[in-house]
C-alpha cells in the first residue's frame, strides 16, 4: 500500500502544488507590474488583492491545488464581533421608500434644485449619496461641509447670503420644513415663495443660490440633523474676512418670518 503524503506544517496535503500555482501567479503580477511602471502608474509597494488573499489561503490551509476561493461565510456563521460581508447572491433589504416631491417644487425658484437621495439598503444597514461632482456646476463645489443639530419646534434663520451657495442635505434623522424666498430683483421667479417638507422620509439635497432667502424648521418629534456643503469657506480663508450673511431674524422690518 502506498504510503498517504505527510501534511505540511500548515495543514494543506497539496501545498507544494499551492507554492508552485502561488509562484507562478507571482510572477506573472510581477510580469504586469513592470509594464505598468513602464507606464507610469500602479507603484511598485502595493501588492495586489488578488496575491494578498491566495498567500493567506495557501498559508492557512485554506486553498487546494487550485487555490479554490473561500465561501462566504452566512451573517448567521460570523465570528462573534466580527464584521461579515454579504455575498453577491445574499438576499437585499429593500430600499426605503421616499416621498415624492411636490411636482411644482422643481422649478418653483429659478436656480433652487432639488435632488431626491436614494437610500440603498441591505442586511448591515444603508448608503447614501450626498453629492456627486459631475452633476454639480464647477463654481457649486464643496469648499467645506459642517452639520448642525436642531431640536424640536426650533427654526434656523430666515438667512441670506450675497456670494454663497448653499448645498443643505436633509437625509434624517429628523423631519424638517425648508422655507424659500426669492429675493433677487433680477430673478425671473421675483417673489416667490416655498414651503416643502424634507428629511428622513424624503430625504433631498436643495441647491440654493445667493439672494434666496432661506429658512427651516423642525417639524418632527425628536432632535434632527442637517449637512451643508457650501461652496464658499466659513469667513473665508483662515476666517479672516466677514462672514457673508444676512440674518433676517435679527431684523424686526424684515418681511422674511416663519411663524
Amino acid at each position: 500500500m502506498t504510503p498517504s503524503p505527510e501534511p505540511a506544517p500548515n495543514g494543506c496535503p497539496d501545498c507544494r502544488q499551492c507554492q508552485q500555482r502561488l509562484a507562478a501567479l507571482e510572477a506573472e503580477v510581477q510580469r504586469l507590474r513592470e509594464a505598468l511602471q513602464r507606464q507610469g502608474s500602479a507603484p511598485s509597494c502595493v501588492e495586489p488583492r488578488a496575491v494578498r488573499v491566495h498567500r493567506a489561503d495557501a498559508a492557512h490551509g485554506l486553498a487546494g491545488p487550485h487555490l479554490r476561493r473561500r465561501e462566504a461565510t452566512p451573517p448567521s456563521a460570523a465570528p462573534p464581533g466580527g464584521a461579515s460581508h454579504p455575498s453577491p447572491d445574499a438576499p437585499r433589504a429593500p430600499h426605503v421608500a421616499a416621498a415624492a416631491l411636490p411636482p411644482d417644487c422643481q422649478h418653483a425658484i429659478e436656480g433652487v434644485v432639488f435632488t431626491p437621495l436614494l437610500r440603498h439598503g441591505d442586511e448591515r444597514g444603508w448608503l447614501m449619496e450626498l453629492f456627486r461632482q459631475d452633476e454639480l456646476h464647477p463654481a457649486h463645489y464643496p469648499q467645506m461641509g459642517y452639520v448642525s443639530e436642531t431640536r424640536p419646534g426650533v427654526v434656523r434663520g430666515p438667512h441670506e447670503h450675497v456670494e454663497q451657495t448653499d448645498l443643505f442635505v436633509f437625509a434624517g434623522p429628523g423631519e424638517f420644513r425648508l422655507y424659500l424666498w426669492d429675493a433677487r430683483s433680477g430673478s425671473p421667479t421675483h417673489g416667490r415663495y416655498l414651503a416643502v417638507e424634507l428629511g428622513e422620509q424624503r430625504p433631498c439635497a436643495v441647491l440654493v443660490p445667493p439672494g434666496v432667502v432661506h429658512a427651516y424648521k423642525n417639524v418632527g418629534t425628536k432632535p434632527g440633523w442637517v449637512l451643508n456643503l457650501p461652496n464658499r469657506l466659513y469667513r473665508g480663508a483662515g476666517r479672516r474676512q466677514a462672514v457673508d450673511e444676512i440674518r433676517h431674524e435679527d431684523r424686526p422690518e424684515s418681511p422674511y418670518r416663519v411663524a
